[in-house]
């Protein structure tokens, strides 16, 4: 493959510079040997130079040779590398040019001789990290589990009875288990008890709480019954004066805000009282002519306008270097002695954990006091009707009979109440159905004028 002979160079070609030699000058032979160097460094060197051991092989009978085997073609397939590492694989066998390249150091290698003398002077003590720690009980439990797992299938029938069966169903049982492992994901235990047909849905706490804890019908009260005792119908009487004295006085306060805001005849103003009320505003003058004697003319004024203007003049002028020096200094030395309080102050409060403990202490008492209170009230809202539209619930009145209308039988005795607008009211006062009000179906405060048309009536309804 050696050339022996100089290249060719083209006929009629020029020779005046180097840049034309190198283009009409035909290497091709040269590169075609350069090629065949390098095919041969990558295929292990050049033959010449191997051995017939590197070379040849000796073929001593069928079952030494490599074309006939005894594996299958899954196994010769095992075997295989993979072929996604293919071209991770090398390929040349050129010897690497770079002898030492550069490589990150691991973070081992990084750390300090003496840290890592330390650490090993620990683990020879039986110290681990807590990351080997958490992959030792992740592999305990994993096997534990494969165990109980491997357990299982040998009989799929129970064995263990830990549980009484009239108190408790397998299934509430597997569930509670499912739950309880914490070695599985929540998608996994979402999973198992989807199949099995338990899985709870997830919804807010409040989803099954009733809006009230008042109960569906109410007890009467024993002085509502048709022959009731003295006692009893006494203090329903008292409670019914009593809502009656809270309407009056719901009556009167809106009486004292209306009519009783304006004066009476006796009190009201004459002609004489709004002369002297409008006279007032002479004062007024007096007023300011006392300001203007105690400000001062308008001269003195202007003097102090004027020193005030020098002042401001002097005040303007240019700091030297001295002065912007010990300005600098001022604000350093006031800045290092309030660091030198702030630390004080925090050494002085390690003194003072006790204090600090009591009024955590208080603080959380206090804490606690509000929402027990929060929760009280929460729950006796809870007893209560709440205003769910613009308007609130009115307890209805109370069925009431006086003594003299009480007869002494069920069978004389006239009815009072309604069961309809009773169940009605239970519900409003439950938080069920919201508080309406019937409105007047009329528009624009107009009473609509009834015309009747001629068309719809009867010939014999006509008249002449």
């Amino acid at each position: 493959m050696t050339s022996k002979t100089a290249p060719k160079i083209q006929k009629k070609a020029s020779k005046k510079s180097k840049k034309s030699w190198r283009k009409n000058t035909d290497i091709e032979d040269v590169e075609e040997f350069l090629e065949d160097q390098r095919l041969e460094e990558r295929l292990g060197g050049a033959f010449k130079a191997r051995k017939d051991e590197d070379i040849f092989m000796v073929d001593k009978g069928p079952e030494d040779s490599p074309l006939i085997t005894r594996k299958t073609r899954k196994q010769l397939r095992a075997e295989k590398p993979l072929k996604c590492f293919h071209h991770l694989e090398t390929k040349g066998k050129v010897a690497d040019p770079v002898g030492q390249r550069t490589r990150v150091k691991t973070q081992q290698e990084r750390q300090n001789p003496m840290l890592k003398a330390q650490i090993t002077q620990k683990r020879l003590g039986g110290w681990k990290t807590a990351s080997e720690i958490s992959a030792h009980q992740d592999r305990s439990t994993a096997l534990k589990a494969k165990k109980d797992q491997q357990a299982e299938r040998k009989t799929r029938r129970r064995t263990n009875f830990d549980f009484d069966l009239w108190t408790e169903t397998p299934g509430d049982v597997e569930k509670e288990i499912i739950q309880s492992d914490e070695w599985l994901s929540d998608t996994t235990k979402r999973h198992n008890l989807k199949e099995s047909g338990k899985l709870t849905r997830k919804v807010p706490e409040d989803f099954h709480r009733k809006p009230s804890t008042l109960t569906a019908v109410s007890q009467p009260h024993p002085g509502e019954s048709y022959n009731p005792s003295y006692k009893e119908h006494q203090d329903l009487m008292w409670q019914a004066a009593m809502v009656e004295m809270k309407k009056e006085k719901e009556h009167l306060k809106i009486e004292y805000h209306t009519t009783r805001m304006f004066p009476s005849v006796k009190d009201a103003p004459t002609q004489e009282s709004w002369i002297n009320e409008m006279s007032e505003g002479i004062k007024e003058l007096e007023a300011a002519k006392k300001e203007e004697e105690e400000t001062g003319s308008d001269e003195d004024v202007l003097e102090e306008k004027g020193e005030d203007e020098e002042l401001t003049q002097r005040d303007n002028k240019v700091k030297t270097r001295k002065q912007r020096r010990k300005e600098i200094q001022l604000l350093a030395e006031d800045k290092r002695v309030r660091r030198l309080k702030e630390e004080k102050k925090k050494n002085q409060d390690v003194f003072r954990t006790k204090k600090f403990k009591r009024t955590l202490e208080a603080q959380e008492k206090v804490t606690q006091a509000k929402m027990r209170k929060r929760r009280l009230q929460k729950e006796a809202k809870l007893s209560q009707p709440a205003q769910l539209s613009t308007h609130k619930f009115e307890e209805p009145d109370l069925d009431l009979k006086l003594t003299e209308e009480l007869t002494g039988n069920l069978r004389n005795i006239r009815p009072e109440g309604n069961i309809l607008a009773d169940r009605y009211n239970s519900l409003k006062r439950r938080n069920l159905v919201e508080t309406r009000v019937p409105h007047k179906n009329v528009k624009n405060g107009k009473k609509r004028k009834r015309v009747e048309k001629r068309n719809y009536k009867m010939p014999w309804q006509k008249k002449d």
